[in-house]
């Protein structure tokens, strides 16, 4: 063996062994997902305030927030093959993404939608493990999801119109366990004012010279905390039904829809155009690159 069949061989062993140890969670390590449809300016925004610009093909993960702008339409799909369809004026945050296809015990999807509105088909988390793997957050709901086709609209005071505030849940395929966040109560003590807050670096006021030791404050006993208020039960929304999570108040089924479905309306472009095939830092090590599926999300009409 010369020189450099050598270095080939070698090079080779190197490539496989570096394959063999990301096994099925390469696709993870280089990302959650990726951005396969794209129709105007998409942002993503770290925790430290960052900003990036993405493009088809870019990748996205755990502490992204995704913003939309004005007309921008957006589909990103994970590598437990799940996708989702953000309009426009979108806020959606992947606050914790794991995926191997090997252990499905370690499957683990947190999502946040802040405002805006978005349309999801679950991939194998959301169909091979439970709905405590799968979760979706908004402002006044939290969802379990499993095998299922969905929408989600938030609507804040102002942003939708007539239609009231509050989280708008349309299922298409399956079923979306609806309840509304739990609510934290306070502890205040009687007795005791809050403390004003003294200038900074203001020395303790000295005793008046001659007057006597101040009295010791008498004790307050503890107060327990108040029990919080008993959680309202999960609203099972199936397919052909719509959920409601108001501003404050349990989980309703709704006759039709209030006019949240006239919001997701992509452009023909954007519908019609071929998701691209997901980037190489996302292709399994020895599959050949291959086109994304035709998007199922724009199945999701609210009915």
């Amino acid at each position: 063996m010369n020189k450099r069949q050598l270095i080939t061989a070698s090079s080779g062993l190197v490539a496989l062994f570096s394959a063999f140890l990301a096994g099925p969670s390469f696709a993870q390590a280089q990302g959650a997902g990726y951005v396969a449809n794209l129709s105007g300016p998409l942002f993503a925004v770290r925790a430290d305030g960052s900003r990036r610009i993405l493009s088809v093909q870019s990748t996205v993960g755990p502490g992204d927030t995704l913003v939309t702008e004005d007309k921008t339409y957006a589909r990103v799909r994970f590598t437990d093959t799940s996708e989702v369809t953000f309009r426009p004026k979108t806020q959606f945050q992947v606050e914790a993404y794991n995926f191997d296809r090997e252990a499905p015990e370690k499957d683990n999807i947190a999502f946040r939608l802040i405002k805006g509105a978005m349309r999801t088909v679950s991939g194998l988390i959301g169909k091979r493990s439970t709905e405590l793997a799968y979760k979706l957050d908004t402002p006044t709901a939290t969802m379990g999801i499993r095998g299922t086709i969905f929408g989600v609209t938030v609507c804040l005071p102002g942003t939708c119109g007539n239609v009231a505030p509050g989280t708008y849940v349309n299922v298409i395929e399956g079923r979306v366990a609806v309840a509304p966040l739990p609510v934290i109560p306070t502890v205040q003590v009687p007795g005791i004012p809050v403390p004003s807050a003294a200038p900074s670096g203001a020395p303790p006021a000295a005793p008046t010279p001659g007057a006597p030791p101040a009295a010791p404050s008498p004790a307050v006993p503890p107060v327990a905390a108040p029990a919080a208020p008993p959680a309202a039960a999960p609203l099972l929304v199936a397919a052909g039904q719509i959920g409601y999570v108001p501003q404050a108040g349990p989980p309703v089924q709704l006759p039709s829809d209030p006019g949240v479905g006239q919001l997701f309306s992509p452009p023909v472009a954007f519908t019609r155009t071929q998701d691209a095939p997901p980037p190489p830092a996302q292709q399994q090590p020895g599959v050949p690159a291959q086109k994304a599926p035709a998007p199922s999300s724009n199945e999701c009409v609210v009915r």
